[in-house]
């Protein structure tokens, strides 16, 4: 046998991912021994039918089976007895995904999870109309602070004034501190009592 066929050369030829390529062969391990052998760096390499096998889970696949019913499947079809006809095999796809679930590990897992997800979904959902409400008071706020019920022309009327007493309120403290700095500039100095009077004075004209 030609054991000459890569998990690389499965994926090209079948167009099915390598995670599920290799979720497969352990599922499979049991039916695909025959067809496979260890390689270098503990790889592992196929001979030619083991491409009709994984040709043969894709088909399955593709017709909506899980990994567990293609194992199914393909369990029953590779049995030396099994005389069954591909559109048998497809029934029995059909009669396993309408079959009761008989693992209830599995079953309370998948209700877990989708119980777990539901909850995300519905605290996500929480979260998003909590955000709006509060995006929307905001605005509100801010509409109500900005207009006041005045015109914007009146609003800009205000912004200019308010901005010009800023202006003089800086330049007033500007002043101040300009004066302050002539005060200690004088301190210990003769002959400069007649220069702290007028800077006081000028302090308390713009106090």
């Amino acid at each position: 046998m030609n054991y000459s066929y890569t998990v690389s050369d499965i994926c090209k030829f079948t167009g099915l991912k390598e995670p599920f390529i290799r979720r497969c062969i352990r599922e499979c391990r049991d039916l695909l021994k025959q067809w496979s052998i260890r390689g270098d760096n503990n790889s592992i390499l196929f001979e030619d039918s083991a491409l009709k096998f994984f040709d043969r889970v894709k088909q399955l696949k593709e017709e909506g089976a899980n990994l567990v019913q293609i194992k199914t499947v393909l369990m029953k079809e590779l049995e030396p007895q099994n005389l069954a006809e591909p559109a048998q095999a497809e029934a029995k796809v059909v009669e396993l995904k309408l079959a009761e679930p008989t693992d209830d590990n599995v079953v309370s897992a998948l209700l877990n999870e989708y119980k777990t997800a539901q909850k995300e979904v519905v605290e996500s959902h929480k979260d998003v109309v909590k955000a709006k409400d509060e995006l929307i008071v905001g605005l509100k706020q801010q509409m109500f602070l900005l207009t006041d019920g005045r015109t914007p022309e009146e609003i800009r009327i205000r912004r200019t004034a308010e901005k010009a007493e800023q202006k003089e309120l800086q330049q007033i403290r500007l002043r101040r501190v300009s004066l302050i700095g002539e005060l200690k500039a004088l301190e210990g100095k003769l002959f400069s009592g007649q220069k702290r009077l007028e800077i006081l004075k000028q302090l308390e004209e713009i106090c």
